[in-house]
């Protein structure tokens, strides 16, 4: 299945969906031929993600631990949707680790040319779950998908593996997120 995606740098901005303000914070929009069908809004301390046909958000929550951060996206009424940890050890060499609530499968993040400093390389995230690839975002330039540029959003595509819930997408954009975030420090 694939979709595409905007991503969007919002500075100073109002959600009325959520009823919060942000001073900073990136939003991604889903589309499947040209349909919104689901929406990811996030800050480094929280994030919300829905499908328009679900009745309301998933709310993000954080604790901080030592060494890791955890982030756990969760329904407000259910229980854990993912656990997210980015763990950063003493040496450069950051990794991540994800966990899905709805069965024991892991996941393996190659993050190629995820430290290029090239911003015109076009930005790959290959996600595998043993030796298939179950997500993969592509068509978008590292420079453009990861700039503070409020004036237009950054496009490209995500393919999922057929059986994959469509939910794990919002999971594996904020794994993509937060990596970002505690690796560029």
């Amino acid at each position: 299945m694939e979709f595409a995606f905007k991503r969007y740098y919002c500075s100073d901005q109002y959600f009325s969906d959520i009823n919060l303000a942000f001073s900073s914070a990136v939003k991604y929009d889903l589309y499947t031929d040209r349909n919104l069908i689901g929406t990811l809004i996030t800050n480094y301390n929280r994030t919300f993600a829905k499908f328009r046909e679900s009745a309301g958000y998933k709310r993000h929550d954080k604790s901080w631990g030592i060494p890791s951060y955890e982030h756990i996206l969760l329904n407000e009424f259910e229980v854990p949707f993912v656990r997210i940890t980015v763990e950063t050890p003493l040496f450069k060499g950051d990794y991540l680790t994800m966990a899905f609530y709805d069965g024991s499968q892991s996941y393996n993040l190659n993050w190629s040319n995820f430290h290029t400093r090239k911003e015109t390389a076009n930005l790959i995230v290959d996600i595998k779950s043993e030796s298939q690839t179950v997500f993969l975002l592509k068509n978008t330039l590292k420079g453009n998908f990861f700039s503070h540029d409020s004036m237009r959003p950054w496009e490209g595509t995500i393919e999922i593996a057929d059986g994959l819930h469509p939910d794990k997408i919002f999971g594996f954009l904020l794994a993509i997120q937060l990596y970002y975030w505690i690796s560029d420090r």
